[in-house]
């Protein structure tokens, strides 16, 4: 087992608060090694990444290299102003929430392309394209299902890797041959919207 250098670092030793043994090992594990740390709410793991990304940097480490994902917006901005705090030159894009930073690579990062950047379309946009498939595709007589729900069977045929001309079948295992017959050509049109237009969702 890789372990950190832990309390007898000279970055730990200079640090202005002391970590325990097992923070400082987080801390302080080698640049090219791969680790996961499990850690309760309240043991210090934003402390943790903080320094550790302080370390990385004065090991040598670009902050251009270093990335930093979280699952919500304020945890993100903690993060980042914590960082800043301790690393003036970080790199504050890479430090985001997962969707931002897939938001960026769509929309800021293709600089060999950069007439062809994707966009992520907004939600009123994904309403009123598929408020109109639904009208145009459902001819059941039972109450139409709202876009939401219909965007959610779209996301969760993509999340399993469902193309287009296999959606079909998996809509009808989800609702059965007519409600699946809807949703695949309501699907269909709905890709190729988004394609002419540029844009991307995050299932994409």
């Amino acid at each position: 087992q890789v372990r950190g250098l832990g309390l007898d670092d000279p970055f730990i030793k200079s640090m202005v608060r002391q970590p325990n043994q097992q923070q400082a090992e987080a801390i302080t594990m080698p640049v090219d090694s791969s680790f996961r740390v499990f850690a309760c709410p309240g043991s210090g793991k934003t402390f943790c990444i903080e320094h550790r990304y302080a370390y990385l940097v004065q090991q040598g480490v670009n902050s251009d290299n270093i990335l930093v994902v979280t699952f919500s917006k304020s945890m993100a901005d903690e993060m980042a102003g914590r960082i800043k705090s301790t690393v003036p030159n970080a790199n504050l894009d890479q430090i985001s929430t997962i969707h931002a930073l897939c938001y960026r690579i769509l929309t800021r990062w293709d600089s060999a392309l950069p007439t062809y950047l994707w966009q992520v379309p907004k939600e009123w946009e994904l309403k009123k394209i598929l408020d109109e498939l639904i009208d145009k595709y459902w001819k059941s007589g039972d109450e139409k299902p709202g876009y939401a729900e219909v965007l959610s069977y779209i996301d969760y045929a993509k999340s399993n890797c469902i193309t287009p001309d296999e959606s079909f079948e998996f809509f009808a295992r989800q609702v059965g041959a007519l409600y699946g017959k809807y949703l695949a050509s309501i699907r269909t049109d709905f890709d190729c919207h988004l394609a002419r237009l540029k844009q991307m969702t995050f299932s994409d």
